[in-house]
């Protein structure tokens, strides 16, 4: 209280925020000094080109960065080789699937913190995918209730076929051939309490960007179609929608433990034939 605050010439926590990153830090440094920073001085110099991330993948989250950040992401070009043909439905096809981006959306709506049925989903899809290498497979979720059941219910696999079942945090800087997100709540009442942790928009980028080949979502219907009460929340949602928009084209259904559960995959025609140009931003 005897400091005096009046000429104190350096910014404070809440102009800098260094509790968010370093990066964030040296911005608001150059954003909000009284000074006028040149760009010599503090340069950023965005990366827009990815060597990794499959051309569907990086369709889908492409939205982020060009809405958020100005970016046009960029990078390889889309396999020329992909089927024409429709793909018949059966689990056996997804991961050895050639589309790269798969939703299996689910009738389930009583689960919070753990998910049952999204377990068995994931078991059959593992079951019939054929020969997997070892350290193939990674599995994703928000909840460690979750990642505990899935540990126990998937034992005869970890460490083998799946190299990893983690958390969002823990799998941040990590990256598998085949990623599996189980999104685990289905609950509205409970996906309505917990929407900022939920669907926050910087672990559903870090769910869906770990990927190198194919990316495989589990959820409840209800969670993709909650509509936020609050704007800022909406904003949020940003990545399911467009997951949403993107997986269009219902490749087959099924029943399991009593549930109707939906496959769907982006239409061939509408993945882009040179994802080299500019992505439009995501007004929606």
């Amino acid at each position: 209280m005897n400091h005096d605050w009046e000429n104190e010439d350096r910014l404070p926590v809440v102009s800098y925020q260094p509790y968010v990153s370093a990066y964030q830090a040296i911005q608001n440094l150059k954003e909000n000094s009284d000074t006028q920073i040149p760009d010599a001085a503090i340069l950023c110099s965005a990366l827009n080109f990815s060597f990794r991330l499959p051309p569907v993948i990086r369709e889908l989250i492409a939205r982020l960065y060009s809405k958020l950040d100005n970016i046009q992401l960029r990078g390889k070009e889309k396999d020329k080789n992909i089927e024409e043909k429709e793909i018949n439905g059966t689990w056996e096809k997804l991961l050895p699937g050639n589309r790269g981006l798969y939703l299996v959306l689910h009738s389930e709506r009583k689960s919070r913190r753990s998910n049952q049925l999204e377990v068995e989903i994931i078991k059959q899809i593992i079951d019939v995918g054929g020969e997997i290498p070892d350290g193939n497979i990674g599995i994703v979720t928000p909840h460690r209730a979750q990642r505990t059941l899935l540990k126990t219910e998937l034992v005869d696999y970890y460490e083998n076929s799946i190299d990893v079942i983690d958390t969002v945090e823990k799998f941040q800087g990590g990256e598998r051939p085949n990623i599996i997100v189980s999104a685990t709540a289905s609950d509205p009442s409970a996906i309505s309490k917990n929407v900022e942790f939920i669907l926050n928009l910087n672990r559903s980028n870090v769910a869906f960007s770990r990927v190198q080949e194919r990316l495989i979502v589990v959820c409840s219907k209800t969670l993709l179609d909650y509509i936020p009460a609050e704007f800022e929340h909406y904003e949020e949602t940003m990545l399911w929608k467009s997951l949403r928009s993107q997986c269009s084209q219902l490749i087959f259904t099924e029943t399991v433990n009593e549930h109707k559960v939906e496959v769907f995959t982006p239409p061939l025609e509408q993945i882009s034939e040179n994802l080299n140009e500019q992505v439009k931003p995501f007004n929606n």
